[in-house]
């Protein structure tokens, strides 16, 4: 499964999909962190809270293409 796929799934737990990856997360501050917390589980990384900014967070594909470059 690929990082986008994971992503996605991950919100869906915890939120409503946006119509694309790439339209913005309509969620909670506390969904971020859930969702924060999961991808650290999920993926070995360490989300700081500095981090959690819309440029990061704001949308499934920056999510994604945020944990990829955590991971590189």
């Amino acid at each position: 499964m690929s990082t986008l796929d994971t992503v996605r799934e991950i919100v869906a737990e915890h939120a409503d999909l946006p119509g694309r990856d790439d339209d913005p997360l309509q969620v909670e501050s506390f969904v971020l962190v859930v969702v924060a917390e999961a991808l650290e589980d999920r993926f070995g990384i360490r989300v700081a809270a500095r981090e959690m900014r819309p440029e990061n967070f704001g949308t499934i594909a920056r999510i994604a293409a945020y944990v990829e470059g955590k991971r590189a």
